[in-house]
C-alpha cells in the first residue's frame, strides 16, 4: 500500500484529454472515440443472466427408503415383544428397542407401550404415522438454502423411483429441528385426546426415528446454473473511431458513462509501462529500506512502531513535496519572479532527517533519507539539484543531532542543514553561471524559509508523534529527570537511602550511555525511578535502615517476596504517576531474571534436603531489551556493591565492576539487548572511573581540641568529607 501511495505521488500523470463525468452530469465538451470501442453493457447482461438464473431450479435428492425399512423393523419388534410380553420387563424391552431401532427411549415410554401390551392397533398406528411422516421432506442441518427461497419451485430427484419432477410448494419441507412439531400435529390428529400418555410415547419414538431425507445437491445445481449462463451472450455497446460518444450539453447516461470510461482506459493504456516502472522501482526501494530498517533495529519490539512512523513520514513528506511541485508548475503567474528551482528550494528538506534522528538515532534517519532520495529522483526525473540537495541537507541535519539535548538539538540540526544548503546552493549557482545579484537573494530567502519551515514542522510533529504513535521523545523525558518530581520528593522523604542510591545510579547510567551512543536522558530518567517500588516497604531495604535488617527475622522465602514485589510495585506507581512506557520498561527490566543470591543460599542452608528451586529465587523479568535498561541494571548492581567496599581503592573498584558485570553477562541477562562486548568494556571503564572519583580517599584533616580554655590542632580521628 505504501509503495502504491508513493507511486501515485511521484508519477508524472499525463493528461488524457478525456474528461471524467458521472451519470447524470451534463457534458461540457463533445467527446469522440479515439478508436473502435467495444464495451460490455454490464447492466443489460446482468439482466439476462438474472432471468436465466431464475429459470434454473435448485436440485434436491429425495431418499425415503428409510420409511419402509423402519416400518419393517417396527413390525418385527412389536411382534417379538408381544410374544415375550409375559416373560419380559421394561429394561429388557428398552434393550430390544435399542437393538432393533437404534434409539434410546425413556423408561416411561416403554411402560406406556407395555400398558397397551404392544397390541397390533398400536403398531398399526405407529406405522401409519411413520408413512404419514414420509409424505413430508426433512432437510438435514446446515442446508445452505432457506426453504422460503424455494417458493419459485425446485427440482426433486426421487432416489427410490429414479425419476425427477418439479415441485412448487414448500409446505412439505421441514428442517430436522421442526420435525417434532410436525409429528405432534400428526399424532394429535390420529390418536384421541384420552390417550395422552400414548400420544406422548409415540411422539417421542417418532421424533427419535425421524431422519433427513431431502438433500440439497449443490454440485448439480451449480452445474446447471453454469450451463445456463454459458448460453447467455454478453451485450456489447459499440462505437466506431471518430464517432461522437457524447455531445456537448448532453446528459451522461449509464451507457455513455461506460463508453467514456473505455475511452479513458484506451487513452491511458499508452502510459502503462511508465506506471509499472515507477511502481516496481518504488516497491524495490521500499523493500530494501524495510530490510535496512529492521536490520538497524534487529527485531526489537519498538521497530514496528517506528516502522509505521517511517512509512507515515515517507508518504507525508512526499505529499508535501508533490504540493510544492503542483504550486511551482501550475501557478506560474504567482511564482514567475522566482522560477521553479527557487520554489523547490523552499521545501523543508531538513525536516525528515532531523525529525527521525531526534526521535531515534542517526542510522534510522539515514534509512529514511535514502528512501526519500530515491523517491525524489523518481519525482524530479533525476534532477541533481533536488536529489543532491535533499540528500546532503537532510543527512547533515540528522548527523548533527545529539541525544539528550532537547529542543537545542533540533536547532543545532536545522542550523547545520541550513549551512550545508547555503554551500550547496552557492556551488550550483557557480555551475549554472547565475549572476551574483537578485537571484542569489531569492535563493537565500528560499533556503531560510526551508530552514524555518523545517524547524516549525519538527517542533509541531513531536507532540503529535507522542500522542499518535506513543513514541517518547527527549523533550518529554527531560520533564521527568527533575528531582522536584512528586515521586522523587516522596522517595527522598520516605526512603532517603534509596534516593541517594538512585541519584548515583543515574550518574553512572548517564555517563555510560554517552560512551556507547545510547540515550542518556532515557537512562537517567529510568535510573531515577527504577527503585520507586521500595516506597511501599522502605524499611525492608538496607540502604534505608541504620544497619539493622528486618530480614533477620524473616524466612528467606518471605524476604524473596519482599524483594521481588518492589519491581511490581514500581511499575504500578509508574502507571499511577503516568510515567512514559520507556521508563516503565526500565523499572520492570532492571533486575531481569537475575538470582536473589543471598536469600537463595540462605534458604538452601536452612533446608534439610537443600532442595530449594533456583527459579523460585529469580526475579520474574523480562530481561533488559534496550541498551538503556541493561546499563541501568549494571549500574544498579555496581553502585550497590561499591557501597559495601571497606577500602575503595581504584584497583578494588575496577575488579568489583569487572566481577559484577561479568556475572550479569554470564547469567544471560544481556542477551536480549543490543550491547556488544566492546560496549560492555566501555561501560566497565566508565563505571570504574566514576566510582573511583566518588569513593576516592579523603585527606586527613586535623581536628580542634580544647586545652586550658583554648583550642589546638591535633590529628583527625577518622576520614570524612
Amino acid at each position: 500500500m505504501a509503495s502504491l501511495a508513493v507511486t501515485l505521488l511521484v508519477l508524472p500523470w499525463p493528461v488524457t484529454g478525456i474528461p471524467e463525468y458521472r451519470v447524470g452530469q451534463v457534458a461540457q465538451v463533445e467527446v469522440r472515440a479515439l478508436g473502435n470501442i467495444e464495451v460490455v453493457d454490464k447492466r443489460a447482461t446482468s439482466f439476462f443472466l438474472k432471468r436465466v438464473r431464475e429459470k434454473v431450479k435448485p436440485v434436491f435428492d429425495l431418499d425415503t427408503r428409510w420409511i419402509s425399512q423402519t416400518s419393517d423393523k417396527i413390525a418385527t419388534l412389536f411382534s417379538e415383544l408381544r410374544v415375550s410380553f409375559e416373560e419380559s420387563d421394561v429394561k429388557r424391552d428398552l434393550g430390544q428397542f435399542k437393538e432393533m431401532l437404534g434409539v434410546d427411549l425413556p423408561e416411561d415410554v416403554v411402560r406406556t407401550f407395555r400398558r397397551y401390551e404392544y397390541t397390533p392397533w398400536v403398531e398399526d398406528a405407529i406405522t401409519f404415522l411413520l408413512f404419514k411422516l414420509g409424505e413430508y421432506w426433512i432437510l438435514p442441518p446446515g442446508t445452505p438454502i432457506d426453504p422460503q427461497a424455494l417458493v419459485g419451485g425446485l427440482a426433486v430427484r426421487d432416489v427410490q423411483l429414479s425419476k425427477e419432477f418439479i415441485s412448487r410448494g414448500v409446505e412439505r419441507i421441514y428442517s430436522l429441528s421442526e420435525v417434532r412439531v410436525l409429528i405432534r400435529r400428526l399424532v394429535v390428529e390420529k390418536l384421541p385426546y384420552r390417550m395422552g400418555s400414548l400420544r406422548r410415547a409415540v411422539i417421542i419414538l417418532l421424533s427419535r426415528l425421524a431422519k433427513p431425507d431431502f438433500f440439497y445437491n449443490q454440485k448439480v445445481t451449480q452445474e446447471r446454473l453454469r450451463q445456463a449462463q454459458e448460453k447467455v451472450k454478453p451485450v456489447f455497446i459499440k462505437v466506431g473511431k471518430g464517432e461522437v460518444i457524447i455531445g456537448k450539453g448532453k446528459k451522461v447516461t449509464p451507457k455513455t458513462a461506460l463508453l467514456l470510461a473505455a475511452a479513458q482506459g484506451e487513452a491511458k493504456s499508452n502510459f502503462l509501462l511508465p506506471v509499472l516502472g515507477h511502481f516496481w522501482g518504488i516497491l524495490l526501494l521500499l523493500y530494501i529500506s524495510t530490510l535496512c530498517w529492521f536490520r538497524v533495529y534487529k527485531g526489537r519490539a519498538e521497530s514496528y512502531v517506528s516502522y509505521r512512523l517511517f512509512l507515515s513520514l515517507l508518504v507525508g513528506f512526499m505529499v508535501m513535496v508533490r504540493f510544492f511541485f503542483m504550486i511551482s508548475h501550475r501557478m506560474p503567474l504567482l511564482f514567475s519572479w522566482t522560477g521553479d528551482a527557487n520554489t523547490m528550494q523552499a521545501i523543508p528538506w531538513a525536516f525528515p532527517g532531523v525529525f527521525m534522528a531526534f526521535l531515534f538515532h542517526f542510522l534510522p534517519s539515514l534509512v529514511l533519507i535514502l528512501a526519500l532520495t530515491g523517491c525524489m529522483a523518481f519525482l524530479s526525473g533525476l534532477d541533481p539539484l533536488l536529489t543532491v540537495t535533499f540528500l546532503a541537507v537532510s543527512t547533515a541535519g540528522a548527523y548533527a543531532i545529539r541525544k539528550g539535548k532537547g529542543e537545542k538539538a533540533v536547532v543545532i540540526g536545522i542550523g547545520m542543514a541550513l549551512l550545508v544548503s547555503i554551500i550547496l546552493e552557492g556551488a550550483f549557482l557557480l555551475i549554472k553561471g547565475y549572476p551574483w545579484g537578485f537571484s542569489l537573494i531569492l535563493e537565500g530567502v528560499a533556503l531560510l524559509i526551508s530552514a524555518l519551515l523545517s524547524l516549525f514542522l519538527v517542533l509541531a510533529a513531536i507532540p503529535l508523534t507522542e500522542l499518535i504513535f506513543g513514541v517518547v521523545t527527549d523533550i518529554k523525558l527531560l520533564s521527568f529527570i527533575n528531582l522536584d518530581h512528586p515521586l522523587m520528593r516522596e522517595l527522598l522523604e520516605k526512603a532517603p537511602g534509596t534516593y541517594n542510591h538512585s541519584v548515583d545510579v543515574a550518574t553512572l547510567a548517564e555517563a555510560a550511555t554517552r560512551a556507547v551512543d545510547a540515550n542518556p536522558v532515557l537512562a537517567k530518567a529510568g535510573a531515577y525511578y527504577h527503585d520507586i517500588g521500595k516506597l511501599k516497604n522502605p524499611e525492608y531495604f538496607i540502604e534505608n535502615t541504620e544497619g539493622v535488617s528486618r530480614h533477620d527475622k524473616l524466612a528467606p522465602s518471605m524476604s524473596r517476596l519482599v524483594l521481588i514485589s518492589h519491581v511490581k510495585d514500581g511499575v504500578e506507581l509508574a502507571w499511577e504517576y503516568k510515567l512514559p512506557e520507556a521508563i516503565r520498561d526500565i523499572i520492570q527490566q532492571h533486575h531481569g531474571t537475575s538470582l536473589i543470591y543471598y536469600f537463595y543460599h540462605k534458604a538452601r542452608e536452612g533446608s534439610k534436603n537443600r532442595d530449594v528451586e533456583e527459579e523460585d529465587y529469580r526475579y520474574p523479568g523480562p530481561k533488559p531489551r534496550t541498551k538503556e535498561a541493561a546499563i541501568v541494571m549494571m549500574a544498579d548492581s555496581v553502585e550497590a556493591a561499591a557501597r559495601s567496599l571497606e577500602e575503595a581503592s581504584p584497583s578494588r573498584i575496577r575488579n568489583l565492576v569487572r566481577e559484577i558485570v561479568t556475572s550479569i553477562f554470564l547469567d544471560g541477562q544481556l542477551e536480549e539487548c543490543e550491547l556488544t562486548l566492546r560496549d560492555i568494556y566501555r561501560i566497565m571503564d566508565v563505571f570504574s572511573r566514576i566510582l573511583t572519583a566518588i569513593y576516592h580517599k579523603r585527606v586527613e584533616y586535623p581536628e580542634r581540641e580544647e586545652r586550658g580554655g583554648g583550642f589546638h590542632l591535633g590529628p583527625a580521628k577518622d576520614q570524612g568529607s
